[in-house]
């Protein structure tokens, strides 16, 4: 029992610490307010452009945290199913962790939730792991790859479209490091753009 409650402070002072920093570091002085704002305004723009092609739902966030800034509360998979097992796909923000290649046609993409650019971009911040692992297009992902070689960096991000068709437990959650249980959402990418701080 000490050690869930220790483990808990920390991961609270984790996140109290790259709420600070994203403060004092990334939004104080003004050519990195503008950097910031140079990047949330056209990731804005490109998201725009991706809900409306897709007719995508980028409030699954906002619905779980129910309009608050953080949720500390672990979610649980019924909570996802409401908000990812819809009609319509998600838009999804993280970072790239890996591709494999699936079958002849198709990679599988696997994006963790990336807490930096989920600040910002205004987006809550969750304590339960995210991740995505979707299908998606050789023909699409090698264009976006050609597009984009810079897509690995570490300041940079991805914006997915992705249709989920199952949310299952994240296996092997790293809990002695203070992480909480994630969850995978598995589906088909349908579209994506990188994400850049410059």
């Amino acid at each position: 029992m000490l050690k869930r409650i220790l483990i808990a402070l920390l991961i609270i002072a984790i996140l109290a610490f790259c709420v600070y920093y994203l403060i004092t570091h990334e939004f104080t002085s003004p050519a990195k307010k503008d950097v910031t704002a140079n990047r949330g305004g056209m990731a804005q723009v490109a998201f725009a452009e991706l809900l409306k092609k897709h007719n995508a739902v980028d409030s699954w966030d906002k619905d779980l945290c129910q309009g608050e800034a953080a949720r500390t509360t672990p979610i649980l998979t019924m909570e996802l199913e409401k908000v990812w097992l819809t009609d319509r796909p998600i838009l999804f923000v993280g970072k790239i962790r890996d591709i494999k290649t699936e079958d002849k046609d198709n990679y599988r993409l696997i994006v963790d939730r990336d807490i930096f650019w989920a600040a910002a971009l205004s987006r809550p911040l969750v304590r339960t792991g995210l991740e995505i692992w979707a299908l998606c297009p050789k023909s699409l992902l090698e264009s976006f790859v050609r597009m984009n070689p810079d897509y690995l960096d570490a300041e940079n991000g991805i914006a997915l479209v992705v249709k989920i068709d199952s949310i299952e437990p994240l296996e092997g959650a790293d809990k002695d490091a203070g992480r909480e249980s994630g969850r995978v959402g598995k589906g088909k990418c349908l579209d994506l753009i990188c994400l850049r701080k410059h």
